[in-house]
């Protein structure tokens, strides 16, 4: 695996993606909203990496990978169900809060290859599709704002593990530092 993503300054550095449009699957909510997300350097994705962003009125978030052997379009394999972004749907408290979400470990593990798992194809990641999900009808807009890919410093890689059980929120704090390089680039 490449380690020349990680930042030896302490900053996590932005890996190489293409984001796709934000699609609506019918008119009128309630229905699916996603986008796809290209890893342009799927070899390189280290352990650790993470998806950084910040939310606009999204309640939860599925993320979900097309390998590269899938003949199938709709052959998905759902790597994270429902991760929760607001606390509640109705309220707006925390509906733009930024966040860090650790890219999950099935997805670098295909990325960079791995079946872990004896899967068949000729693994890889297509891409991983981002699907948003608001029960809500209160918000007429949903979406991931400077959605972006970040390769943490080994010193922050186990604050990224842990923050899958500590809760996005207190990784976040973690990586508050980082967040005005996100805002500055995009």
């Amino acid at each position: 695996m490449a380690l020349a993503n990680r930042s030896p300054a302490g900053k996590a550095v932005e890996l190489p993606i293409l984001l796709g449009p934000l699609v609506q699957t019918r008119s009128q909510r309630p229905c699916l909203l996603y986008f796809e997300v290209t890893l342009l350097q799927p070899k390189q994705t280290p352990p650790g990496a993470v998806f950084v962003f910040q939310n606009y009125y999204a309640s939860h978030v599925t993320l979900r990978v097309q390998r590269g052997g899938a003949s199938d379009a709709f052959d998905w394999e759902t790597v994270l169900d429902r991760h929760p972004l607001m606390r509640d749907p109705h309220y707006e408290g925390d509906a733009q809060h930024w966040h860090v979400l650790p890219l999950p470990q099935r997805v670098v593990e295909l990325a960079n290859g791995n079946e872990g798992g004896g899967g068949e194809g000729d693994g890889g990641v297509r891409c991983v599709r981002v699907c948003l999900h608001q029960s809500s009808p209160l918000w007429e807009r949903v979406e991931l704002r400077h959605f972006k890919l970040a390769a943490l410093p080994s010193t922050q890689e186990s604050q990224a593990s842990e923050g899958e059980s500590q809760g996005v929120e207190q990784l976040s704090r973690a990586m508050a530092d980082d967040w005005e390089v996100f805002k500055s680039a995009s």
